[in-house]
């Protein structure tokens, strides 16, 4: 598993890597390119196809233990809002390019925060990809977002790295934990 945090990662960085894959939805993949903000990425590889993880993680990692704000619609859940309790927070998926029966695309699923509670940000898109590995045996699942920090009432950027850090800290150890368990 590779997790990192960093203010300048790039999604292109993991498709470079796998060579012959497009998106499901280019347009979705474009859009979390050209956002700006503070990223946070985490990696890591599944043993299972992409369209079984993609079920799967919808499930067990975006719903999991959280109270669901809104429903959502469909397999991709478009709608569905999560609430993040610990910050009074609710994400919202706005986007899902659902898996198709080909190893050589990428499907996604974008979500934004639609309520900030807690958290210190004016902005925040996130960009789930299912990357299909090893033939389509495997898939390695990206998850990225970018946070844009709200301004400090002396108008500086408020400082949101420990925050991140934190996150993408309980973030990977959840992913990891729930590859390892994962069972297709």
């Amino acid at each position: 598993m590779k997790s990192f945090f960093a203010a300048t990662a790039t999604v292109a960085s993991t498709i470079s890597a796998v060579s012959g894959l497009t998106y499901v939805d280019p347009a979705a993949a474009e859009y979390f390119q050209s956002a700006t903000g503070n990223v946070i990425e985490i990696i890591q590889e599944v043993n299972g196809t992409t369209g079984a993880v993609w079920d799967d993680w919808l499930q067990k990692v975006w719903i999991g233990s959280n109270t669901i704000a809104t429903p959502g619609v469909g397999r991709g859940m478009v709608g569905l809002g999560r609430n993040i309790a610990s910050y009074h927070a609710v994400e919202t998926i706005t986007g899902a390019a659902l898996p198709v029966d080909d190893v050589s695309k990428i499907p996604t699923i974008t979500y934004t925060v639609t309520t900030f509670g807690g958290f210190p940000w004016t902005a925040h898109t996130g960009f789930v990809q299912f990357i299909p590995t090893d033939g389509g045996k495997k898939t390695t699942l990206n998850w990225s977002n970018k946070t844009t920090p709200k301004k400090n009432a002396d108008g500086t950027t408020y400082d949101d790295s420990a925050l991140r850090a934190y996150i993408t800290t309980a973030v990977t150890a959840q992913v990891k934990s729930w590859a390892e368990a994962y069972k297709q």
